[in-house]
């Protein structure tokens, strides 16, 4: 996360110079009126006031410049910083993989354990999405909570039901003991996150192989933020 601080401009180091030449013709002005130095004629006076104020135009443009691009590179901290501050604020959602009980099917369902592993803010309108060889699989959940971790039953989804899939990875039919689990929850600005996960089964229909953090570009959601590509 970025940090800022108080930002103050700091003039170039050859500022003093040019102040200096500029204040030189003033100075001269007040020591030739006492010392009565030769003081030049109108015309001249009138060239090195040109002069003067050339340089003090040239001086401010600078400056101004060299501001302007210290507060847009500002802003474009104080954009990072709050970025930085939502990412770390939306929930993120996994499916266990490394911990007992695993993915499993058994008496036609999938089941397994969901986890809220970061994020400040609930997860909410979840969805679990699980496709192989003998089919889909669905159900929804209403919230899940940071540091909390969800067991879920996935039962054979049918009909329009299957027409809600947001991933359409899994519409293609997997090879045997292959398949494709799906969350989808939503964030706080009402938009979708997901992480999609593809994996391997044995013969007992219990988790062998699990390949997440996997990219769907035909997601048929709104994803939050669009920011997140782990």
């Amino acid at each position: 996360m970025v940090q800022l601080g108080a930002w103050f401009p700091r003039a170039p180091r050859w500022i003093p110079l040019v102040s200096a030449l500029v204040a030189a013709p003033i100075a001269y002005y007040v020591v030739a009126s006492i010392t009565l130095w030769p003081m030049p004629d109108p015309e001249n006076w009138t060239a090195i006031g040109t002069m003067v104020i050339a340089a003090s135009a040239v001086v401010g443009l600078v400056f101004g410049l060299r501001t302007l691009e210290a507060l847009r590179e500002e802003g474009l901290q104080n954009a990072r910083q709050t970025a930085a501050l939502v990412e770390q604020a939306w929930p993120h959602l996994e499916v266990v993989t490394d911990e007992i009980p695993l993915l499993h099917k058994d008496h036609d369902r999938w089941w397994g354990n969901i986890r809220h592993v970061f994020g400040t803010t609930p997860a909410r309108d979840v969805e679990i999405w699980l496709r192989e060889p003998a089919g889909h699989y669905f159900v929804s959940l209403n919230l899940v909570l940071p540091g909390t971790s969800v067991q879920f039953a996935l039962p054979v989804a049918t009909g329009e039901l299957v027409n809600g899939n947001p991933f359409p990875v899994l519409e293609e039919q997997p090879l045997p003991g292959q398949g494709w689990i799906g969350i989808v929850w939503r964030c706080p600005d009402e938009d979708f996150r997901y992480e999609l996960v593809a994996f391997t089964f044995d013969a007992q229909n219990d988790l062998s192989l699990a390949y997440p953090n996997r990219r769907d570009p035909g997601f048929r959601r709104r994803l939050s933020g669009g920011t997140r590509r782990r």
